[in-house]
């Protein structure tokens, strides 16, 4: 399956030309590793700086108009084939677990079993990588623990 995904859609073809060949000219003395960090997130530019061929070792100044349109052609449209996943064993967060309407969200206690509480990622929450996982399990346990103790006059 081929993807396409649009890096900058807020911004029409011409505007990103413009803004590449802006930073080309401000940023001639640095290596096209750091082109596009700022614009983009930083693997992703130097992403797209490779799919158009592009060496990072190279400086900023050896880029040609052909080059900034071929890479606003990337952002606005970066192809890519997915080929799959690396399986459940590289897996970081996985997905489902008990329904979160069945809980308090202040207490996290069940609606249904009173003093049974439910945390972390048995809930059916996920978040994206970059610890949104490790701050809901941490945030939901500081809910239920002082429901706890105020259950049990603690």
């Amino acid at each position: 399956m081929v993807i396409s995904l649009v890096l900058m859609w807020v911004y029409s073809y011409a505007n990103v030309c413009d803004m590449l060949s802006y930073r080309a000219s401000v940023l001639r003395e640095r290596k096209l590793e750091e082109y596009l960090t700022g614009m983009l997130n930083k693997r992703v530019g130097q992403a797209v700086l490779k799919m158009c061929g592009l060496k990072l070792s190279d400086s900023v100044a050896s880029l040609k108009i052909s080059d900034i349109k071929q890479i606003a052609s990337v952002i606005k449209g970066m192809k890519f084939k997915v080929t799959g996943t690396t399986g459940f064993d590289n897996s970081q967060v996985t997905a489902g677990g008990l329904d979160t309407t069945q809980f308090n969200p202040q207490t996290m206690e069940s609606k249904k079993e009173r003093g049974l509480y439910c945390i972390g990622e048995i809930l059916d929450i996920d978040g994206d990588c970059g610890g949104f996982n490790l701050q809901w399990a941490w945030s939901s346990a500081i809910c239920a623990a002082n429901a706890i103790c105020e259950d049990f006059g603690a």
